[in-house]
């Protein structure tokens, strides 16, 4: 998969805090709206000392996602971010599914009329796209389950898409300015 990596060797230990950090997590404050169908809040500063500690490439910023039941998010282009880190938390692997962009060639996809649901300052913006929305093509994403940990380019088209009838709860570790092979480059030892 040319925008998603399965990270199979996550540290075990790191999963085992999150899973500790969310179990007594209330989710009522994943309530930042990003767009109609997920939400988000920006996790402690001293969780992502801890989950740096771990990592090859420090986070920027670590968020916890909650995309609402029978949502789908229409693939697109991150503006705030480069690449994320996503980690499941309460994600139904069976009625969910992440996608991202199988090719290079962006012109394969065909452009998307819609407007982001919030508006975000022009100075945050990293990724700058004519066409910061597409059309689904079955042929064109690969899908991954999110069974496990990965890193996402999010500076290609994405997103995800959740048939379950709970949400799908999963910490996204945002790199802001740090390009999608760099950071694959960086966590060799996590496939």
């Amino acid at each position: 998969m040319l925008n998603i990596r399965i990270l199979n060797n996550f540290p075990l230990e790191l999963l085992d805090a999150y899973k500790d950090f969310y179990q007594n997590f209330d989710k009522t404050t994943i309530n930042v709206m990003i767009s109609q169908v997920h939400y988000a809040v920006a996790l402690p500063k001293d969780l992502l000392a801890y989950t740096n500690a771990f990592l090859p490439v420090p986070l920027d910023r670590l968020d916890m996602y909650a995309v609402l039941p029978d949502a789908v998010m229409i693939p697109h282009i991150d503006r705030g971010r480069k690449t994320a880190l996503q980690i499941p938390l309460d994600v139904d692997t069976n009625n969910s599914y992440t996608f991202a962009a199988k090719y290079e060639d962006l012109s394969m996809l065909t452009p998307k009329q819609h407007q982001y649901d919030i508006e975000q300052d022009a100075k945050k913006i990293v990724n700058t796209s004519t066409n910061p929305f597409y059309e689904w093509n079955d042929n064109l994403f690969d899908k991954y389950d999110l069974s496990k940990p990965i890193l996402q380019n999010v500076s290609a088209p994405h997103g995800g898409v959740n048939n379950a009838k709970t949400l799908r709860i999963f910490m996204s570790g945002n790199y802001l300015n740090h390009e999608y092979k760099y950071v694959v480059d960086a966590y060799k030892d996590f496939y």
